[in-house]
């Protein structure tokens, strides 16, 4: 008696494998259209991976992704004034934090000025794009990245200086695979704080939406930078996702219909089923060729 109370309990704790398949492994779809996935079996769970970008099963666990071009880009106005371009970006990866002018002086900033362009018109109001240039060659694992905009105006007996505007600041990483993930695109997301190092009268203001300078006619000798908070772990992604197409509460499905193939290429999609209790889980992954068409 005792023997079977004991096998009945171990046969309660035990998942079952599921006893769930594909039909095909090969499909054709043309791109935007339906594709049909018919099962056999069923599982309490099924998780779909349609295999584009974000949406791998081999990259669920992934947290980073080395070897991207990590890119920065801006967009500018400029107003009155005719000192030549005045304002520098700047970056570096041993700024203390500490945002001061010795805090400053202390780090080593490489000038990527001329990587970008800028806005020359002071009569247009129109932003003009820098484009993207790629800084990962100042990016270095376990260090973090600061970026920097510097606005220096000459003294001079009259005003020369230029008021100007940047916004639309951009760091993304340009993944091998192509896809690009944001990690900074908003005035907040930078945390720029603000340090004056050269007539105190005159410096940066930020918004939620802009950095700007304005000098206001001043004759003096000005410095001012606009530095951001940190930026770590430039590799870090988030993992790729799939979609659950079957809960445990669910009743048994016999087939799944995607419309999100919407770029020629061949995918490999994954079904994960899985049947589980309160004492564990066994899984099983069912994978289909997915061609799509023009």
């Amino acid at each position: 008696m005792m023997a079977a109370i004991m096998l009945s309990s171990c046969q309660k704790e035990e998942s079952n494998t599921p006893d769930f398949d594909v039909i095909t492994s090969e499909i054709t779809v043309k791109a935007g259209a339906a594709a049909e996935f018919n099962f056999v079996g069923d599982a309490n769970s099924i998780t779909f991976y349609s295999g584009q970008p974000g949406e791998m099963y081999e990259n669920r666990e992934r947290t980073e992704f080395p070897g991207g071009k990590v890119q920065l880009s801006f967009a500018t106005t400029v107003q009155f004034g005719t000192q030549p371009r005045n304002i520098n970006v700047l970056v570096s990866k041993n700024f203390s934090g500490t945002y001061t002018p010795a805090a400053i002086a202390a780090a080593t900033w490489v000038d990527i000025s001329d990587n970008f362009s800028y806005a020359i018109n002071s009569s247009s109001t129109n932003y003009i794009p820098s484009g993207k240039f790629d800084i990962s060659p100042y990016v270095e694992k376990g260090k973090p990245l600061y970026v920097a905009f510097k606005y220096v105006g000459d003294a001079a007996p009259t005003a020369t200086k230029r008021t100007w505007t940047i916004r639309d600041i951009t760091l993304s990483n340009l993944f091998p695979n192509n896809q690009e993930s944001i990690i900074a695109n908003t005035i907040p997301g930078f945390g720029f704080l603000t340090v004056d190092v050269a007539d105190p009268a005159n410096f940066w203001a930020i918004n939620s939406t802009t950095i700007s300078f304005a000098p206001r006619s001043s004759l003096l000798y000005t410095e001012d930078w606009a530095i951001s908070s940190a930026f770590n772990n430039l590799d870090k992604v988030n993992p790729d996702n799939g979609i659950a197409i079957k809960s445990f509460a669910e009743n048994k499905i016999a087939k799944y219909t995607y419309t999100g193939y919407l770029t020629p290429g061949v995918y490999k999609a994954s079904f994960v089923a899985s049947n589980s209790t309160a004492y564990g889980e066994k899984t099983v992954v069912k994978e289909v060729t997915v061609t799509v068409q023009p």
